[in-house]
C-alpha cells in the first residue's frame, strides 16, 4: 500500500480501497473488529496476509471479531479464533 499513499482515494481500485479499510480497521488497537466483507476484490496474495493478520492480532491483542461474509471463508485458516 506505501506505493500508492501520494495517490487520491479515487484513483484506488475496489481492491485497494478494502485493503485501506482494512487498515483503517485496525487503527488505535480496537478490541472488537467488524469486517464486513473482508475478502471481497482482493487479490490472493492479499487474502493470506488478511488470514495472517487476523489471526495475529487476535493472539496478541485478544480482540473479537464480527466477520460477515458472502463469500466462504476458509475455517482452517482461523482455527485459533474459532469458538
Amino acid at each position: 500500500m506505501k506505493s500508492f499513499a501520494g495517490y487520491k482515494i479515487g484513483t484506488y481500485s475496489s481492491g485497494m480501497v478494502k485493503k485501506l479499510s482494512l487498515a483503517l480497521a485496525f487503527i488505535g488497537e480496537p478490541a472488537l473488529l467488524l469486517l464486513d466483507e473482508p475478502l471481497v476484490t482482493v487479490d490472493q496474495a492479499s487474502v493470506d496476509f488478511i488470514y495472517t493478520l487476523i489471526e495475529e492480532y487476535f493472539q496478541t491483542k485478544k480482540a473479537t471479531f464480527l466477520i460477515t461474509s458472502h463469500q466462504s471463508f476458509d475455517n482452517r485458516r482461523l482455527t485459533t479464533i474459532q469458538k
